[in-house]
């Protein structure tokens, strides 16, 4: 999840986004463990009209927009690669 925030930039990932690209059902729970894990993620508001013409809003999550918050973002990522590499060998 998180190198798909990193991949996704400034335009962010809905959860539905989440659901459609890597199946997570639970996005929030997930995001809310990378916040602890001290990855600085925002959730951004956005309007949209919907197919029925009906004026909707969702979050879409960004990683904060300054370099040290995705510095510090690679930096746990790569964290959760070695961990993984570290549990599968």
């Amino acid at each position: 999840m998180l190198y798909l925030l990193i991949d996704a930039g400034a335009k962010g990932l809905s959860r539905k986004d989440f659901m459609d690209i890597a199946w997570v059902m639970n996005a929030p729970q997930n995001i809310m463990k990378l916040r602890h894990s001290g990855v600085a993620i925002i959730c951004k508001s956005v309007s949209r009209v919907n197919k029925f013409g009906r004026d909707i809003t969702y979050g879409v999550y960004v990683i904060a927009p300054t370099k040290d918050a995705m510095d510090r973002a690679k930096k746990v990522y790569l964290k959760m690669q070695q961990e993984d590499a570290k549990n599968e060998g």
